[in-house]
Formats: structure tokens, sequence, C-alpha cells
């Protein structure tokens, strides 16, 4: 497990992103029985409801950036860390 995802200031970024993503998935579904409410398909609402599972790939996509922008940053530190070291 890598640490940085545990630490605290990422936490609330975590449960931020998985609501979203709960939230978009919960208004992907209510569209799409929305679209079959009346017995036929309503191509309209059944593409929103495709456009929130998108949407929900977003947040996922977005969180995984971030996370490994983060791993990056985390890397870079350890590098510079033991940079330091050797050069005392």
């Amino acid at each position: 497990m890598v640490r940085y995802i545990l630490q605290p200031r990422w936490i609330a970024w975590h449960v931020l992103c998985l609501v979203v993503a709960v939230v978009f998935l919960r208004l992907g579904r209510w569209q799409w029985e929305v679209a079959g409410s009346t017995g036929e398909l309503d191509w309209q609402n059944a593409a929103y409801a495709l456009q929130w599972v998108v949407f929900t790939g977003f947040v996922g996509w977005f969180w995984y950036k971030v996370m490994a922008d983060q791993r990056l940053v985390e890397g870079r530190r350890a590098a510079d860390a033991a940079e330091e070291e050797r050069v005392d």
C-alpha cells in the first residue's frame, strides 16, 4: 500500500470522489428509469443515463491522475532527501 494515499489531507478528497461517483451513478440509474417509464424507451433520456456513467468515469480518471501526480511528488521528495543525505 502506498503511504501517501492514506495521508489525512487526502482522505477528504477520496471521500468526495467516492460520494460524487455514487451520486452520478444514482442519477444515471434514475435517468434510465425515466427513459423506460412510458413503456417504450425514450432515447434522449437513455443517452442522458449513459452520460452520467461517462461523468462517473471522469471522476475516476480525475482521482487517478491526482494520485499519480502525488506519487511523482513523493518520489521527487524521497530522491531529494536521499541526495541531501549523501551530500552531508
